[in-house]
């Protein structure tokens, strides 16, 4: 039997040595460890093409091997090892499968005008290069070490996610193709979103706008009904709508409860639409995000034109999130995935206070910020 290489060895060892997740419902729940990381720990730039590219390259490969290790699991071991009571394999394989063939197209995209990266044309070829990958050098070593952590966590979140989309939707697969993720923007792509608002009067959505425009961009705002309508009986529509400046408005239901079981949901919907209209002045997408990404493939097209949903999660939610650990997860996991629709919560404070160091870190680098007004308004 062929041994395997000392590098990833370390990742095989250090993916079977992570505890098993706690039995928790939805992708995290309590006792769930969550994959956070220091960028301060990359030695180099990204401000600039090759330094991005660059970071892509390693980030691409250090998931890879962690990917790659997930294999050799013995399939009883999984419900364990992911806090569930059942599993979807064929669902975790499809998920594998994808994610191979996104990790392919990004990785070659990463190396675009690099003389000394090898060639990879195929899944085959790059698990070769994931396997054979040596250590990138001593200068790396500490990076090298929390990127295992990182991925060998961030890993089990999405196969968590993969193991029950079948018994409950979430955001890591589609349910028709007209559903928006992310994965349909180009590679440098990237359009920011926010849930959970607006927040009282003076709160963390007026922060968040002014982060945004501060740094000359814009995002959009999936508005949970009851919220709203209690800040439309304080305040009119119009003064409302001024808050959100340049950006976008959307529905995020008319409260945040799952529309996969919502007996009435098209009515509810239907509520949140009406809602949304009294905003005046400002533009609003025909999208709806519902809340956890479950729903039913009856929602798509019914009330919103789209069901939107992400693929880059910053976990600012997450209690344990500091604002300096939201813009690392995310950095992070743009250079991993190299496009896509970054999920934060305009109701906290997190959002503004990591956004101005994402935007400074990724200056004179590919990444393009999706305006929202390039989508049809409704």
């Amino acid at each position: 039997m062929k041994l395997c290489q000392p590098l990833f060895c370390l990742f095989l060892l250090l993916f079977l040595l992570l505890p098993p997740m706690a039995m928790a419902a939805g992708a995290m729940g309590p006792g769930v460890p969550i994959a956070t990381v220091e960028r301060k720990l990359w030695p180099d730039s990204l401000g600039s093409y090759p330094g991005f590219n660059r970071a892509s390259r390693q980030e691409i490969l250090a998931f890879g091997s962690e990917l790659l290790v997930s294999e050799w699991l013995p399939a009883d071991e999984w419900p364990a090892r992911l806090g569930l009571e059942r599993v979807d394999m064929l669902g975790m394989e499809r998920y594998r499968k994808q994610t191979w063939l996104r990790l392919l197209q990004n990785y070659r995209l990463a190396s675009k005008g690099c003389a000394q990266c090898p060639p990879v044309h195929s899944v085959a070829s790059l698990r070769q290069l994931v396997s054979e990958s040596q250590h990138p050098g001593t200068r790396y070593e500490l990076w090298q070490q929390a990127a295992q952590r990182f991925y060998a966590r961030y890993l089990l979140e999405q196969l968590r996610l993969a193991a029950n989309f079948s018994s409950s939707s979430n955001e890591i697969d589609t349910l028709s193709p007209s559903e928006m993720t992310g994965n349909e923007l180009l590679d440098g792509e990237f359009l920011l979103t926010f849930d959970d608002g607006p927040s009282p009067a003076g709160g963390s959505t007026r922060g968040t706008v002014a982060a945004l425009a501060s740094s000359g961009q814009n995002g959009v705002f999936f508005l949970l009904g009851d919220r709203l309508q209690a800040r439309l009986k304080a305040k009119g529509g119009k003064k409302l709508a001024s808050e959100y400046g340049d950006n976008c408005i959307a529905s995020h239901g008319m409260s945040h409860t799952s529309y996969a079981r919502l007996a009435n949901w098209q009515e509810s919907l239907q509520q949140s639409r009406n809602l949304l209209q009294r905003l005046e002045g400002v533009t609003r997408l025909s999208w709806f995000r519902p809340p956890f990404a479950e729903r039913s493939p009856q929602m798509e097209g019914s009330v919103f034109r789209h069901l939107v949903l992400w693929n880059i999660d910053s976990l600012d939610h997450h209690s344990a999130m500091t604002p300096t650990l939201v813009r690392d997860r995310v950095l992070s996991l743009m250079l991993l995935w190299r496009k896509g629709i970054i999920r934060f919560h305009d109701s906290q404070p997190k959002a503004a206070q990591a956004l101005p160091g994402i935007f400074a870190a990724l200056h004179s680098t590919p990444v393009r910020w999706v305006d929202c007004h390039n989508f049809a308004a409704e």
